[in-house]
C-alpha cells in the first residue's frame, strides 16, 4: 500500500528523478575544477531531507528518546547543509583548523549509531529501514574517499578534481537515499494512521487518502490554472497559501488569542503533515483554537473535492438521462431543465451568443423592466451586471451611464463575443430580508446530498450576501450566516476572505442591521424546492449546492452547483463535515469508491 501511495504522490519520484538527473549531468560534465554546483545540490537535498525529518516530528513521535534522536538527525543534516553551502568560501579556514576531516569523522560515527538507536526507540518498517542502512553504506563510502583523498591523489594518481566531484556526488547520493528512506517511513506511518481512523468523524482524512491513494484526480478545477495535472500543485499551493495568509492573519491571532507566530507555524506544519491541510484552512476553520484543531480530521478541502473526489462519487450513480450526467454549469441548460420539471426558476428574457440575440417568451415587451445580465457559463457572480429600467426604453447601468433598449442589446451582443450571455428579470428580496442588501439579490445556499439509500436530504444551509454586487459597499467579500435546518434561524455572520477571517458578527458588518436570530422567510418551501430539484434534475449527483432566492412571490432557484465550495461552508457552520449530517452518507460512498477501485484494480 505504501508503494502505491508513492506512485500516487508523484511529487516524490519526480523530485528524486530531477535531482538525480542533475547530479549525473554534473558528474559526467566535461567541466572540471568547479564543483560548486554539486555542493549546492547536496545542500539542497539536505534541506529537503530535513523537512522530511521535521514532518516525522510533526506527526508525533512515540517517546522522548526518539524525539531527541530525530533532533540529532536535524543537527547532522544542518551540519551537512552548512558545510556544502559554505564550502567554496571556507575551505582554507577549515583546512587550517583541521575541521574538515574531523566533521567527516563525526558524521561517519554518528550516522550508523543514530540509526541503530532510532530502530530501538522509533521502530521503522523493514523497507524504509533497509533504504536508510543503504544510505549509511553510501555515506561511509563517500567519507572514506574524503578522508583518504590525499593518498588516492598522491599514490594512485587519481585526478584531484575528478575525485572531488565523485566525493560530492556520493555525498549527494547518500542524502538522496536517506531522504527516500525517511519518506517511505512517513508514508508507512500515514497509511497506518489512516487505516486506524476510518470513521465518520475522520471523513476528511479518509477523503484525502482515497483521493491520492486511489488516484481520483480529474480535471484541475482548483486552483483553476489550465487543464493540467502537476504532481507538485498541492505543495506549491500550500506555500502560496502560507505566503498569502500568514502575514495578514498571524498577527491578528497572536493579538486576539495570545498564540505566538512560531506556534502558529508549527501547528500549520503539523496539520499539513498529519491531515493535508494548509495555512488557508488553518485560518478559515479557526484551527488555532484547540477544540477546532482536534476535529481537523473531519474537514474537507477544495483541492480534493473539486479536483476529482465528488466526481468519483458521482460515478457510483447511473446518468440521469440519455446516458449523460446532468449538467448544472450551463445556466441556459439548467433553466430549461427546471422549466421541464416545473421547478420555480428565473425566466429567460434574452440569450445572446456570438453577437446574435434570441428573444425569449414575451419578446421586447418583457425586457421593459430592471434586468440582470450574467454569463451562460461562469462561477459565482463574475461577469454579472444590473441594468435599472427608467421607463420609455431607457436603462441605467451601475456606472450611471444611460442606454436605450437598442443600445443595451447592442452592448450585450458585443460582450457576448467573448462569452455567451443571458438576460433575466431582476428579482427582489422578500421584505423580511430586504434590509440586508441594497441592490443585490440574497441567495440561500442549500446543500443537498444523497443518503445511503440514494434519497436526497438537506445537510447545510447559509444565507449569502455578495458584496461585489453592491457598488456602494467598500468590500467585495462574500458574507454568510448559518441557517438552522429545523427553524430557519440565522446565526452569526462571517466572510470568506482573510480580511475578516477572525471576525464574527451578530449585526451586518457594513450596514449594522441585526442578523443573528432572524428567521429566513419561506424556509420550509426553500428546503422542499431544493429536495425536489435534486430528485427531478440531478439524481445522478451525490451533492449539489442550490442557490435559492426568497422573493415576495415565493422561493426561486437561481442555480445549482455541481462542485460546491466546502471550505466556506464549514467555516460558516464552525464545524467540519465529519460532524455534520453529511458525514454518514459521505463515509458510506467513500467506502464504496474504495471497494470498486480495489475490485477494478
Amino acid at each position: 500500500m505504501t508503494i502505491a501511495l508513492i506512485r500516487a504522490r508523484k511529487g516524490l519520484p519526480v523530485f528524486c528523478a530531477v535531482m538525480m538527473f542533475t547530479a549525473f549531468y554534473l558528474l559526467l560534465s566535461s567541466t572540471r575544477g568547479d564543483d560548486g554546483a554539486m555542493d549546492d545540490l547536496v545542500g539542497a537535498t539536505s534541506v529537503v531531507a530535513a523537512l522530511a525529518v521535521f514532518a516525522r516530528l510533526a506527526m508525533g513521535v512515540p517517546n522522548r528518546q526518539a524525539q531527541r534522536l530525530w533532533h540529532l538527525i536535524l543537527v547532522l543534516l544542518g551540519i551537512v547543509c552548512a558545510a556544502q553551502f559554505l564550502e567554496r568560501y571556507a575551505d582554507q579556514m577549515l583546512d587550517a583548523l583541521g575541521c574538515d576531516d574531523a566533521g567527516d569523522l563525526i558524521l561517519m560515527v554518528a550516522s550508523p549509531a543514530t540509526l541503530w538507536l532510532l530502530a530501538r526507540f522509533d521502530p521503522i518498517p523493514r523497507l524504509a529501514r533497509s533504504v536508510l542502512w543503504l544510505g549509511v553504506v553510501v555515506q561511509l563510502t563517500s567519507m572514506s574517499f574524503d578522508l583518504l583523498d590525499h593518498i588516492l591523489v598522491t599514490r594512485l594518481r587519481i585526478d584531484s578534481d575528478a575525485l572531488e566531484m565523485l566525493i560530492d556526488f556520493s555525498q549527494f547520493l547518500a542524502l538522496q537515499v536517506y531522504f527516500i528512506g525517511v519518506a517511505l517511513f512517513l508514508l508507512a506511518l500515514h497509511v497506518e494512521r489512516l487505516n486506524r481512523s476510518r470513521n465518520q468523524r475522520a471523513v476528511g482524512d479518509l477523503a484525502r487518502f482515497l483521493f491520492i491513494y486511489r488516484g481520483l484526480y480529474d480535471k484541475l478545477r482548483y486552483p483553476n490554472i489550465w487543464d493540467i495535472r502537476l504532481p507538485l500543485v498541492k505543495p506549491v499551493l500550500a506555500l502560496v497559501h502560507l505566503y498569502l495568509w500568514l502575514p495578514k492573519l498571524a498577527p491578528l491571532v497572536r493579538a486576539k488569542f495570545g498564540k505566538p507566530i512560531a506556534v502558529q507555524l508549527r501547528e500549520i506544519a503539523a496539520l499539513g503533515f498529519n491531515h493535508g491541510l494548509d495555512a488557508q484552512t488553518y485560518y478559515m476553520f479557526e484551527l488555532y483554537r484547540p477544540a477546532q484543531r482536534q476535529a481537523a480530521a473531519g474537514y474537507l478541502a477544495r483541492f480534493e473535492t473539486k479536483n476529482g473526489l465528488f466526481k468519483a462519487i458521482n460515478e457510483l450513480f447511473p446518468p440521469h438521462r440519455d446516458n449523460r450526467r446532468s449538467k448544472l454549469g450551463d445556466k441556459l441548460m439548467f433553466a430549461r431543465l427546471c422549466a421541464e420539471h416545473d421547478l420555480a426558476c428565473v425566466p429567460l428574457l434574452l440569450t445572446v451568443e456570438n453577437g446574435a440575440p434570441a428573444l425569449g417568451e414575451g419578446g421586447l415587451a418583457a425586457l421593459r423592466r430592471d434586468l440582470f445580465v450574467k454569463p451562460r457559463k461562469s462561477k459565482g457572480a463574475r461577469g454579472a451586471g444590473l441594468y435599472r429600467y427608467r421607463g420609455d426604453d431607457v436603462y441605467v447601468d451601475k456606472a450611471g451611464d444611460i442606454l436605450t433598449l437598442a443600445s443595451l442589446i447592442d452592448r450585450i451582443a458585443a460582450q457576448s463575443r467573448d462569452q455567451a450571455l443571458m438576460v433575466q428579470p431582476r428579482l427582489i428580496n422578500h421584505p423580511d430580508l430586504a434590509d440586508l442588501a441594497d441592490q443585490s439579490l440574497l441567495a440561500v445556499r442549500v446543500i443537498t446530498c444523497l443518503d445511503e439509500l440514494g434519497r436526497p436530504r438537506v445537510t447545510h444551509a447559509m444565507l449569502r450576501i455578495l458584496c461585489m454586487l453592491e457598488p456602494a459597499w467598500p468590500t467585495e467579500v462574500e458574507l454568510a450566516a448559518e441557517i438552522d435546518l429545523a427553524t430557519g434561524s440565522l446565526g452569526q455572520m462571517t466572510a470568506d476572505k482573510k480580511e475578516m477571517a477572525c471576525s464574527w458578527f451578530d449585526r451586518h458588518p457594513i450596514t449594522g442591521i441585526a442578523v443573528s436570530g432572524r428567521t429566513v422567510p419561506q424556509w420550509n418551501e426553500i428546503k422542499d424546492l431544493a429536495l425536489r430539484a435534486h430528485v427531478a434534475a440531478c439524481s445522478d449527483r451525490f451533492i449539489v449546492g442550490w442557490d435559492i432566492a426568497s422573493t415576495p412571490d415565493g422561493p426561486v432557484i437561481l442555480e445549482g452547483n455541481s462542485y460546491p465550495d466546502v471550505e466556506f461552508l464549514q467555516r460558516v457552520h464552525r464545524r467540519p463535515i465529519g460532524q455534520s449530517p453529511m458525514s454518514g452518507a459521505l463515509f458510506h460512498y467513500l467506502m464504496r469508491v474504495e471497494k470498486e477501485r480495489m475490485e477494478g484494480a
